[in-house]
């Protein structure tokens, strides 16, 4: 991340139906204050994204949204509708 104040969100579909949302936001803060909000699908994997943000972002008042759903046609496929 090159600047401390900033917003970015994007969106990734796999074959398999699985649909990722991710969305960060930033303020400036002379140290790190990381906030991560996960579904419940992916809240396993907090400490993986933590550590991984952590490595790539020094400073600034952080909050990261990641999300995992899935397509209606998958739901269907695995009867979970």
């Amino acid at each position: 991340m090159k600047s401390m104040t900033g917003y970015g969100y994007s969106e990734a579909s796999g074959v398999t139906g699985a649909i990722f949302k991710a969305e960060i936001r930033s303020v400036n803060r002379k140290q790190l204050d990381l906030r991560i909000f996960l579904t419940s699908d992916i809240s396993a994997h907090e400490l993986v994204v933590r550590k991984y943000l952590s490595e790539k972002i020094s400073r600034g008042s952080v909050n990261v949204n990641i999300s995992l759903s899935f397509s209606e046609e998958l739901l269907k496929k695995s009867g979970k509708k």
